[in-house]
């Protein structure tokens, strides 16, 4: 006859089992084992609550009653304890405080299993008839009271919390906190009813079989909204005010969060996003390099036809126990760092006048060509540029002409020279151009092409027409370790010999010193053979 009055606690005690086991299986996320002794409490409390219906005497079920206390009182307790786990605040609470959660719940157990001395939790118990059964009547004493108010008082601060972290949740997670705020609150509003005796059943405490609706709210949100696969972290003001994207994967590499700066850098992130896999979502390339951490060079996006820089961090996140639950990835904006930086490398290795290479790069880049050409065994040449006369064309016509004369001719050599070649400004009026794989009868013909081009040059100014020349010195570099400093040495003595022999023309040197018009280059010097050629005859 007892027996639909016990079965309903007996089921609850079943399922709230069942989850304690799949909860504890599962506590590598935050607030997996405040829940767990939540639902083990709750278990443990249906079942004594269950043998209290199944007829004993009164003696027996006073004891079962007292017994409850330790499981019941643990219960808001921890709810608390999880809600600040769940939500990724407990950082802000000394975890030594918690002990301080206890002080009560422990003076309460004390006061019920003492309460046969002072009848302060319990004034009054007894059975009652009720048609064909007994039901256990109590009647609850001031004690009784402070511990209801203090255990709503924990329920009211984590509901609290529940409800500011649902209204700032994305879409995602507010079935998370639905699912909380549903499946912690309902409980507790059937045991207002009980304590407040509205409750249709009297002497009947509905407080764990309303536990049912937490079982279910629970077993809905793990298998729907995964609710501990995938966690969010702390969602404060500061996460979502940082100006650094910030993006949480689970050890699944799936994303389970991200901010609003994250979601500037990367298009395809959305609230529709949540629970895909990062590496699905973005070029593999990319997503490779980011989930190994390669933070040795910015990350370069290119969006709407700019360019961002990106400074990428990876941070791991663990549980308690040490084991591995996911990573945090950030994204600071360092496009401004890099352009400056860019910017201090371009005028490090620039002449500001001309745009071309200053010496110290030139030499830095010709020493790699050098070095390259004598590996592969490819002929390298180089020639010297002067203007000429350019200090009276200074003293004559202003030094701002004397600058738009010295572009002017940078711009018409760049037209002349190839890709590959290394164009620099040497120093005042001089220049310098390297020429890879180009022997010296080719660099006598592109240096005679140049002079011809300069030749033509008219500027108007003020004080009428300008005209300029210049003065070439050919040189081809031997394999020797100070090939580069010897050829510029050779090159420079034949752009002199130019300037002697007239000016506005070019002059060729070759390996024993002699000099020639590199007009007449071909016949002077025999056309060195490539190494193609060399190997076409061969064959």
């Amino acid at each position: 006859m007892y027996l639909h009055y016990w079965s309903p606690f007996f089921i609850t005690f079943l399922l709230n089992a069942a989850l304690a086991v799949y909860i504890l299986r599962h506590r590598i996320s935050r607030g997996a084992l405040p829940l767990f002794f939540i639902v083990a409490s709750n278990a443990s409390w249906a079942l004594l609550e269950a043998m209290i219906w199944m007829g004993y005497e009164l003696e027996t079920r006073v004891v079962l009653c007292y017994l409850q206390y330790p499981f019941i009182v643990q219960v808001p307790t921890f709810f608390l304890i999880f809600v600040l786990e769940h939500l990724g605040i407990s950082g802000r609470f000394n975890r030594r405080r918690y002990i301080w959660l206890s002080i009560l719940p422990v003076l309460t157990v004390t006061a019920v299993w003492t309460n046969p001395y002072h009848y302060n939790f319990y004034s009054s118990v007894s059975l009652v008839d009720s048609g064909s059964i007994k039901i256990l009547s109590i009647t609850y004493g001031p004690l009784f009271v402070t511990w209801s108010v203090y255990a709503y008082l924990l329920m009211l601060a984590g509901l609290s919390m529940v409800i500011m972290a649902l209204k700032s949740s994305r879409s995602h997670y507010k079935n998370q906190y639905w699912a909380i705020l549903t499946g912690l609150l309902v409980p507790w509003i059937f045991n207002a009813f009980y304590i407040s005796g509205t409750f249709p059943v009297k002497h009947f405490d509905p407080t764990t079989l309303a536990y049912t609706v937490t079982v279910i709210c629970f077993i809905w949100a793990f298998y729907r909204n995964h609710l501990f696969n995938l966690q969010p972290i702390a969602r404060g003001q500061a996460f979502m005010n940082m100006s650094d994207g910030i993006v949480v994967l689970d050890e699944k590499q799936r994303v389970t969060d991200f901010n609003p700066a994250a979601e500037e850098i990367f298009d395809f992130l959305s609230p529709d996003m949540i629970g895909e896999g990062f590496a699905e979502l973005c070029e593999v390339e990319l997503a490779d390099r980011l989930l190994e951490g390669d933070s040795r060079n910015p990350l370069h996006l290119k969006k709407r036809d700019e360019s961002f820089y990106y400074d990428v961090r990876t941070s791991p996140i663990v549980s308690g126990k040490g084991a591995y639950v996911g990573r945090i990835l950030s994204f600071r904006d360092v496009t401004r760092q890099k352009q400056l930086e860019d910017q201090l490398e371009y005028f490090a290795s620039t002449d500001s006048l001309t745009g071309l290479y200053n010496r110290r790069h030139f030499s830095h880049l010709a020493e790699m060509e050098l070095h390259r050409g004598i590996r592969y065994g490819s002929p390298l040449s180089l020639f010297m540029i002067d203007i000429d006369h350019f200090k009276q064309i200074n003293d004559n016509f202003g030094h701002d002409m004397g600058d738009r004369i010295m572009r002017e001719m940078v711009k018409i050599c760049r037209k002349s020279l190839r890709e590959a070649d290394l164009f620099a400004r040497w120093g005042g009026e001089e220049f310098v151009v390297l020429l890879p794989e180009t022997g010296l009868a080719e660099a006598a013909e592109a240096a005679e092409r140049l002079r011809e081009s300069i030749e033509n040059l008219e500027m108007e100014s003020s004080s009428g027409k300008v005209t300029m020349t210049i003065s070439i010195g050919v040189a081809e570099l031997g394999s020797s370790g100070s090939a580069l400093e010897d050829g510029l040495k050779e090159a420079d003595r034949a752009m002199y010999h130019s300037k002697a022999m007239g000016r506005n023309r070019c002059s060729c040197i070759d390996s024993d010193g002699k000099f020639a018009d590199c007009t007449k280059i071909q016949n002077a010097f025999p056309k060195r053979e490539t190494a193609d050629e060399i190997t076409s005859e061969e064959m």
